[in-house]
């Protein structure tokens, strides 16, 4: 969709801007948890142009993540681990088409059974998961930064010493 793209492209030029990629993909993902939750409670109570605002808000900061996970490969890898990029790039693509698959399949069960706001709320559980995962990445992807800049300190002062 054309909002999945701007979201795309939002989360791409804002991520290649700061430093750390982890609180853009908390950010993105925590929107579209809120608009799939509110887009729960309100599915049967709400004007359609709401229910298609917040279903078109919700998928569209799930993109933004989405898009940027590949980046986040390449930063966990490079440079020392440029061997792991293809398993890392693998397991992605792989848990992805899992979690797509497994998502489909219990969203269409609630809609046979529950209907559309159970199916919101299973929505918005798989998001969830997705979420625990870019908080443990912003953590690594810091403590990493904490490494790195501590060596470089200890570079200085090395090298200080010498002269």
């Amino acid at each position: 969709s054309v909002s999945g793209a701007l979201a795309v492209l939002a989360i791409g030029f804002l991520s290649d801007r700061q430093k750390h990629r982890g609180p853009l993909l908390v950010l993105f993902l925590l929107m579209s948890i809120c608009a799939i939750l509110v887009l729960a409670v309100l599915v049967w109570r709400s004007q359609p142009l709401w229910l298609v605002v917040l279903l078109v808000a919700g998928s569209s900061f799930l993109s933004g993540p989405y898009s940027v996970l590949t980046t986040c490969s390449l930063d966990c890898c490079a440079p020392d681990n440029n061997d792991l990029l293809p398993l890392f790039q693998g397991l992605q693509d792989g848990s992805g088409y899992t979690f797509a698959a497994t998502s489909g399949l219990l969203v269409g069960e609630s809609l046979e059974g529950t209907g559309w706001s159970s199916a919101m709320f299973k929505i918005a559980g798989f998001a969830f998961v997705a979420l625990v995962a870019c908080v443990a990445y912003w953590h690594e992807e810091r403590t990493r930064a904490l490494r790195e800049e501590k060596g470089t300190e200890t570079e200085m002062v090395a090298i200080s010493k010498i002269h």
